[in-house]
């Protein structure tokens, strides 16, 4: 991811979460629930497994399944109200070539990624 996309990931994780930004775009700072100001260039979304799975925990409590196995990462729901399916494949080794090359941390976030935009557009519609 660029340094642009990390930006945009990391305010839809805190915008999903309910985070709320104190100050207009120009310099987006974010609330959490516990009071706490954090700059949008520091969210760390994209990298602190932590902040990461607060993120995959709230997904699931939408009843979307969030699954992270050994060299798959799947998020899906699939129900008359809702339809959303994506799965990636990583590999943490260097012998499948560039497209497979993700870590299993790169591979969440660009499902977790996947999934915020398409929730935003459900929400828009």
């Amino acid at each position: 991811m660029t340094q642009q996309e990390i930006l945009e990931y990391n305010k839809r994780c805190a915008e999903f979460l309910g985070w709320k930004n104190l100050n207009d775009d120009s310099f987006p700072e974010y609330v959490n629930s516990l009071g706490d100001f954090h700059p949008l260039r520091e969210l760390k979304f994209h990298s602190d497994w932590n902040w990461i799975m607060e993120v995959v925990d709230a997904i699931e409590k939408l009843k979307f399944r969030f699954e992270i196995a050994l060299n798959e990462v799947n998020l899906y729901c699939i129900s008359e109200e809702r339809r959303f399916s994506y799965a990636i494949n990583y590999h943490d080794c260097e012998n499948y070539g560039e497209e497979m090359h993700l870590t299993k941390k790169e591979a969440v976030v660009k499902a977790i990624n996947q999934f915020l935009i398409w929730y935003n557009n459900e929400k828009s519609n």
